[in-house]
């Protein structure tokens, strides 16, 4: 059974239920999509409302009283009367929103713990806050913090429900970090749906993705072999890659060990200089590559592709040495990537295409 309309809806059915389940106290508000991350996953949105729900809490978005997705609230900008929000949960293929739209939003107010950030949700809404400032020009991430430590005020909690709260029916999958389960309860089953990581009483485990990037630029120099395989077909070259993470954990998916399929591009240059003239050779390649990464952001990978040699000769070139170095050949071999900064990592490259050293950027 997927979420229903009686389990969120904000109607008397659902506050004076006689199903036997414990009711939730909720309250509703709007909230206005403004902005979303390059990966889709983290969200700006206004809260014209106010309503401020606090990290951690877990916000339920509908449209007409139909689920669309889950939230997890990663940061509140009061002053600006917005909200940033990682997606949790998607429901009937809903997996991005689009800017502009607005939601109505269930927030389960009762039995709720105070949960920190996670570091991956962290990260990504460090990126998103770069974004935005790159975007806005104005400064969206907190000042750093100093060593001034300040007395601990005893918070006082205001017991008394919000205008607009409403009672719902208990469910296992938004309630089961905090509230008990009813006796004789009866689990609602999500298979037609999509979690996109802990939504703490939505997901009770998740395996955080070490490298949540899915780009990779790489920039670098060394030798670049061409056929006929002679000690004269190897030259000085240097060149660019890039790539794009098709899939992440297909088939390690530990804390340990995960892996990802990428595609990547390959363009290089280099210039040999014969008795019969010189020419401009560009290799560029396509191929596949396969990704194993640690837990350390170290990867080793495998790829395979093919490489075709565009051939610009010069004046006093000769045709025929020409045509031999242009054509189409293989290009496979293995790699690893070492991170060293923020990600940065310093990438060897090792082929039948060429053997390389150079800097990757992640983003």
């Amino acid at each position: 059974m997927t979420l229903s309309d009686q389990t969120f809806a904000a109607t008397d059915e659902a506050v004076f239920s006689d199903s036997g389940l414990p009711r939730i106290e909720a309250r509703t508000f709007e909230l206005k999509i403004v902005k979303r991350s390059h990966s889709d996953t983290v969200y700006l949105a206004d809260d014209d409302s106010s309503a401020r729900p606090a990290p951690g809490k877990i916000v339920l978005l509908r449209r007409e009283n139909q689920p669309v997705m889950a939230f997890r609230i990663l940061k509140v900008y009061p002053e600006r009367r917005q909200l940033a929000a990682k997606r949790v949960r998607h429901y009937g293929g809903n997996v991005r929103l689009e800017e502009g739209e607005t939601y109505s939003a269930l927030e389960r107010l009762s039995d709720m713990k105070d949960v920190p950030t996670p570091a991956l949700d962290q990260r990504e809404l460090d990126d998103f806050e770069d974004e935005l400032e790159l975007e806005t020009g104005e400064i969206w991430s907190d000042p750093p913090v100093t060593n001034v430590t300040q007395p601990k005020k005893k918070e006082v909690v205001d017991e008394t429900p919000p205008e607009d709260m409403v009672a719902v029916d208990y469910d296992p999958e938004l309630d089961s970090e905090s509230s008990p389960p009813p006796s004789g309860g009866i689990d609602d089953d999500f298979d037609d749906d999509d979690s996109d990581g802990p939504a703490y009483g939505i997901a009770a485990e998740e395996t955080a993705l070490f490298e949540p990037h899915r780009h990779l630029i790489s920039v670098g120099g060394g030798w670049n072999f061409n056929m006929p395989w002679r000690a004269d077909s190897v030259y000085n070259a240097g060149g660019v890659r890039y790539s794009y993470a098709l899939k992440r954990m297909m088939w390690l998916r530990s804390a340990r060990l995960q892996d990802a399929f990428s595609y990547e591009f390959a363009f290089f240059a280099y210039k040999p200089i014969f008795n019969q003239g010189s020419y401009t050779v560009m290799p560029v390649t396509g191929s596949f590559r396969y990704d194993i990464q640690t837990v350390k952001s170290f990867t080793f990978y495998l790829y395979l592709g093919l490489a075709w040699n565009f051939v610009s000769p010069g004046p006093d070139a000769d045709v025929d040495t020409g045509n031999n170095l242009e054509g189409l050949r293989s290009a496979g071999g293995f790699g690893m990537l070492f991170p060293f900064g923020p990600n940065w990592n310093f990438r060897l490259n090792a082929g039948s295409d060429s053997v390389d050293l150079g800097l990757a950027l992640r983003f």
